[in-house]
């Protein structure tokens, strides 16, 4: 095996010079020399840690295609992906070899300035005199005696991504770069038969293309998946000490998530940065059996849309309001249609009614209806469902009510609504909410409809003493106390 692992002792000295020199003039029939070379010659002058070796086994001896792994920040990842890309390169001909990282800067900075990529993330340039034949500053591509390349690409485009054929794909950073530059792109690998991809990266601050990819390799059958914290380098003996030293800050800090992406390597989006807390999914079934097991007539059906030049979402709801706790929400379902363009208005409504229709059998009292609509077009075709509140900004007012009604549970979503479970919690200070049509949904909903509670002292107490009941699906409420305003004494 060519990166056979190092003895404790070995590897550690960067500067011991190496007397092989690659023939320049005849490397067709080199292959397996290059190759095997390379290890050997790389082996004498670094060490790597567990996870690195288990990276390239996975990559060299597996031949697994698509690989992913999650490392914490001083994980060394990314002299990984160079030792790939070189191993990779040397090992088959006139390949190539893409590393894309957000931007061209980035990639420049991170791979190129220092000559991480040129050197093979050596302090001196021995390899790079042994295997390479010549770079390309303008371009930052590195070319090698078998006429391999390594280039370095910025995902700012998805165009970049379309009718290139790399052989190997290395996507650093996955988390940041653009899905729709890697959706462009991964198809490409198809045209080569031994083509492969290798994505790495640290946890984002909410839920996006990262997982879904993480998801995709892991159930693939040529793919593996990796996750190390940033204790795995044991190369570095600083390095745990530091750790330690930096979880305590983060969490002195009030930043123990930061601590948990980027370090740990785990998934925590309970971020400073984001705008509306988890949520939990209550089964449909079961959201549905119990308001049928109460008392079903007590309930308010709601339908609420939001139409916005993209995409529309309808929710289907049911509402109860009482002084004593307030108002009370149950989401049944949610449903978000992106294609509009050859879809009337009046037919989107007609499929709302059908499911108003059913629901009615068990909540017969009357719909109560509102509508946001950027477009100002849906209230001109649907005449029967009104314009929600324009004399508040619910954008602004909705979202710190429906956090408060999330909070105190006055609000409950079922299985069916699980793209606002995904939308809220990626949802960030800075982004646009109108990008979120479930969120832009609820926000209205709360904004209409929120009702605070107003309890008496004798009425507090009572209903604290029928709270049993009301645990165990009974509704009941406190008799009503008898007016002492002016206009009920008896003057007689």
């Amino acid at each position: 095996m060519p990166f056979k692992k190092t003895s404790a002792g070995e590897g550690k000295s960067f500067n011991k010079k190496s007397s092989y020199k690659t023939n320049k003039e005849n490397v067709e029939g080199s292959r397996s020399d290059l190759y095997d070379v390379f290890w050997k010659e790389l082996r004498k002058r670094r060490t790597f840690h567990e996870g690195q070796e288990e990276i390239f086994d996975a990559f060299f001896e597996k031949k697994m295609k698509y690989l992913f792994f999650r490392m914490g920040r001083k994980g060394a990842k990314t002299a990984a992906n160079i030792v790939a890309a070189w191993g990779y390169c040397l090992l088959n001909p006139r390949s190539t070899c893409f590393v894309t990282l957000p931007t061209i800067t980035q990639a420049i900075e991170v791979y190129w300035d220092e000559n991480r990529l040129q050197w093979c993330d050596l302090p001196d340039p021995d390899l790079f005199d042994m295997f390479v034949k010549q770079t390309d500053k303008s371009k930052h591509i590195l070319t090698f005696v078998n006429d391999s390349s390594i280039k370095l690409l910025g995902t700012w485009s998805e165009a970049r991504g379309r009718g290139t054929q790399p052989n190997l794909l290395i996507v650093d950073e996955v988390q940041d770069c653009n899905a729709d530059y890697l959706d462009g792109m991964e198809p490409n690998l198809a045209a080569k038969e031994d083509a492969r991809c290798i994505m790495s990266g640290t946890p984002p601050k909410k839920l996006n293309h990262y997982h879904t990819w993480e998801d995709r390799i892991r159930n693939n059958d040529e793919g593996i998946c990796f996750h190390y914290s940033s204790y795995i380098n044991t190369c570095l003996p600083h390095l745990a000490p530091w750790l330690d030293k930096k979880h305590k800050e983060l969490v002195d800090a009030g930043k123990e998530d930061q601590w948990i992406r980027e370090y740990l390597a785990e998934d925590c989006f309970s971020s400073d940065e984001r705008v509306l807390p988890d949520v939990s999914l209550v089964d449909y079934d079961e959201m549905l059996r119990n308001l049928k097991s109460v008392d079903p007539t007590a309930f308010v059906p709601i339908l609420s849309v939001v139409m916005t030049e993209q995409t529309l979402c309808a929710s289907y709801g049911v509402m109860l309001q009482r002084r004593e706790f307030g108002t009370t929400i149950k989401i049944l379902e949610m449903e978000v249609t992106s294609r509009l363009w050859d879809t009337t208005i009046s037919g989107l409504y007609d499929k709302m009614r059908e499911k108003m229709e059913g629901y009615s059998r068990v909540f017969t009292q009357k719909w109560h209806m509102v509508l946001s609509d950027e477009t100002e077009s849906f209230a001109d075709i649907v005449t029967e469902i009104r314009k929600c509140r324009t004399d508040i900004k619910w954008k602004k007012r909705g979202i710190p009510l429906l956090k408060e009604m999330i909070l105190t549970k006055n609000i409950e979503f079922s299985t069916k609504c699980d793209q606002f479970g995904v939308e809220s919690q990626n949802l960030l200070k800075e982004d646009n909410i109108m990008e979120s049509t479930t969120v832009c949904n609820m926000a209205m909903l709360a904004n209409e409809y929120y009702q605070a509670v107003y309890q008496q002292p004798e009425e507090k107490k009572r209903w604290d003493e029928l709270a049993p009941l009301r645990e165990a699906g009974i509704v009941c409420y406190p008799k009503k106390t008898k007016n002492k305003h002016i206009m009920s004494i008896n003057w007689d």
